[in-house]
């Protein structure tokens, strides 16, 4: 099994610079997100794909609070801001593979 996220490529700053750059304010960009997503999810809908985007998820990745998003997420960012696939984000996979014998992390 392979866990799929996307990592901010670009630094805080430089994402924050990217978004102000389009003129929008962070909910305003997050609603554009949103239609992006939408457009996506009629092409490729797969089960826990996320709906939409909130402008907070904008503001934590702008101020370096958070670093990921869900691929789909993180492509909609980039069509919304205009920049081509792949200079905001990158595609990250972990494989995670669990058997009877792994041991068990202690709670």
């Amino acid at each position: 099994m392979a866990a799929q996220w996307a990592k901010l490529a670009v630094t805080a700053d430089s994402f924050k610079a990217q978004i102000e750059h389009t003129e929008m304010s962070y909910r305003d960009f997050a609603d554009e997100v949103a239609r992006e997503m939408t457009k996506l999810r009629r092409k490729r809908r797969k089960p826990g794909d996320p709906v939409g985007c909130s402008h907070a998820t904008i503001s934590k990745l702008a101020n370096g609070t958070s670093t990921t998003a869900h691929p789909l997420r993180a492509m909609a960012i980039e069509k919304a801001a205009r920049v081509p696939r792949g200079s905001l984000f990158r595609l990250e996979v972990e494989r995670v593979s669990w058997t009877a014998d792994t041991p068990v992390p202690a709670a």
